[in-house]
Formats: C-alpha cells, structure tokens, sequence
C-alpha cells in the first residue's frame, strides 16, 4: 500500500466541530426499477444539516461525533476513528492532516460507497475560498475512482489547510451499458465552525442539556459576554459576537462594553444566564457607577432593560434571559459637583450680587443730587 506523507499531524483538538449543509443532489436512470433514487441514496436528499465534532485525540487517531439531521425532524448519531495519516480505523472524508502542501497525501476512507479503503488521496493545489464567514487557505483534493463492476466515482474535495477539517465536496457517479445510464450527484459545504471566526457552541440534541448539564459559551475575551445554557428547544449553532451595527444607547445611558449579538442557527427559546463583564477602571475613568449598571436587550425599537445582578468582586452583571438577540450593558454616570449644586445655590448668589449693585447706583445717583 502507497504510503502518506510522513510527518504529518492532527490539527483539530477535542471540543472542535464543523457544521454542513446540503448544497445539492441530483440523480438520473433510465434503468428498469431504478428510475426513483435506491434508499440508500435518497436519504441523502433528506439530509438538512449534520455535523462532526473531535471527541478524543490520541497521537494522529482522532475520534469523533458525526449527527446527521434529517428534514422530518429525526436525528441519527455514529462515532468514527481513524488515522488519516498511517491510513488506519475509518475517519471516512472528514479529516486531513494540517498544513499540507501541494503533492502531500493522506488517507480517505470510501468504504460507504462501496469502494475498497483506505484511498491515497494527493493535494493537487492550495487556494483560496471562502468558507463559513472567513476567506481561508484550503487544499483541493480529487480523486477519480472506478467502482468495481458498477461505474465510476468522482470525488471532489477541500480541506482547510491550518486545521485538516472538510469544508467541500462534491460526488459525482456515473454507469452507462449500451442505451442505458445511471448517474447522480452530492454536495456539501461548511456553514458553521469553532475552529474560525466568532465563538460559538454546537447543541446536537437540546434533551442533554438541563440545569445539571449546562452549556457554556464563553466569549469573555472577544465579547465581555459568556453564556451558560440550561435549556434549550431545538438543536442548533450558538455564536457570539461584538455587534458593530447595534443601535446607540438611550438618552442618558452610557455604553458600558460593546453591544454583543447572540445569533443561532435556528429559532430557538432558551432558559439561560447571561453574564456581561466590565472593566472598573473604566467605569470609574466614565464617572459610572457599578450599582447602575443593567443588562438590555433591543426589542426591534428600543432597549429594554432586564433584572440584572451586578458581582463587583469578580466585575460582572448577570441577568436571566428566554431569548437571544443584541444585548449590551449600560449604566449612568454621577453627577459632578457642579453639576449636583442645586439651581437655587447658584441663582439666589447671583440675584444678591445683581441687588448689591442695584442699591450701589442708586446710592450714587442719591449723592449726586446733593
């Protein structure tokens, strides 16, 4: 058997996970009985999302979660390990060792397609495409493949080059004897990932999580925000983000950190905790006292505040929240001394003084007529 480049390496660690969508599937045959897609191919029109997440990593072995959601709102999860570098287990197309260049190869396994595993696979150039928000390096990856007494397969790969993960791919079948053929075609690309972009967790099965089994997002260096999760309706994709495009503060309130947008994947309603971490240093620069500082969410129109609690040991203030949207904390500066002087202080001097001179010229016009 060819053997793979030596010294490649893993670049995902436990924890990380990608997120896919269906692009496209199609399938052709004038065959008598084939005309409809088999089942075993038509379930893959009935995919909405699936995703893979890393669950232990030992060395190049790498274990993980793949769950596949379908459009009926079923769910099917299946564990897969393999080495894409020495070529053992079946880690089937998801991974590519990191960093390759061009003429590096690695291991895919095929075996779902009836085809005889592993695959030497040869990365045939780097380029540059976009893929789940970001512009990222990634290596493309073909592989032409005759099915035993059945046809053709073609597969059509990218794996992002810094971390090895798929982000791509397309699988083209073809059969064709005298008049009659048969053909389909497969495709997917990543739509969400941890591995890039803003911080995010993925919640495969929303029964799992409950108030002894939280999730926690923890977005505290990119956004002041972490969240933890309690519960949850539907599974999806939870990111957080520093919102540039949030509305401006009410009259009289003063942005403590920037607004954050929690976004998921599908509309969910949620029993959570939101925690908003500030600086104090910053608030006493701002004239903003801790004890008004309050959690608010924008309701489309205005910012409504919430219940909040403010930690000043650990400088943070956390609010219970059903829902995600744009929230961001505010507070209200203390008045100076000048501006805490009553009116009357500043009024009743000045009508003396203007009274004093007043008496003054009278005065003088009074000696004058003597």
């Amino acid at each position: 058997m060819a053997q793979a480049q030596e010294g490649g390496s893993i670049g995902v660690e436990v924890g990380d996970w990608a997120n896919y969508s269906i692009t496209s599937f199609s399938y052709e045959s004038n065959v008598p009985g084939l005309e409809e897609p088999p089942v075993e191919l038509a379930v893959l029109a009935s995919i909405e999302w699936f995703i893979g997440e890393v669950m232990e990593v030992s060395g190049n072995s790498v274990t993980m979660q793949a769950g596949t959601y379908y459009d009926d709102g079923t769910n099917q999860f299946e564990t897969i390990t393999g080495n894409p570098v020495a070529g053992t287990g079946n880690l089937s197309d998801s991974l590519a060792p990191e960093n390759l260049s061009l003429g590096d190869q690695f291991y895919i396994w095929l075996e779902e397609w009836g085809l005889p595993g592993p695959q030497l696979a040869t990365v045939s150039e780097t380029t540059s495409r976009a893929y789940a928000g970001e512009t990222r390096q990634a290596n493309h990856v073909i592989l032409n493949l005759p099915h035993p007494d059945r046809g053709d397969f073609s597969f059509d790969y990218y794996y992002d080059k810094e971390t090895g993960i798929v982000c791509e791919w397309v699988t083209v079948f073809s059969h064709e004897v005298e008049s009659y053929y048969t053909s389909f075609s497969w495709s997917g690309v990543i739509t969400e990932t941890n591995l890039w972009g803003p911080d995010s967790v993925v919640i495969p099965d929303p029964e799992v999580v409950s108030d002894t089994t939280p999730v926690t997002l923890d977005a505290v260096e990119t956004a002041s925000a972490m969240v933890v999760i309690f519960n949850i309706s539907d599974s999806c994709v939870i990111k957080i983000e520093q919102a540039t495009d949030a509305p401006p503060p009410p009259s009289g309130a003063v942005d403590v950190v920037n607004s954050v947008f929690i976004n998921t994947s599908e509309m969910v309603t949620t029993r959570a905790v939101l925690r908003l971490s500030y600086d104090p240093e910053a608030l006493a620069e701002q004239g903003i006292t801790e004890s008004s500082l309050v959690i608010h969410y924008w309701d489309s129109t205005e910012w409504v505040p919430v219940e909040s609690q403010v930690n000043t040991d650990e400088h943070y203030v956390s609010a219970d929240i059903e829902h995600f949207s744009y929230w961001t904390l505010l507070g209200e500066t203390t008045p100076t001394e000048e501006e805490g002087v009553p009116i009357v202080w500043i009024i009743v001097p000045v009508v003396c003084v203007v009274i004093a001179v007043l008496a003054l010229l009278y005065l003088r016009r009074q000696r004058s007529k003597v």
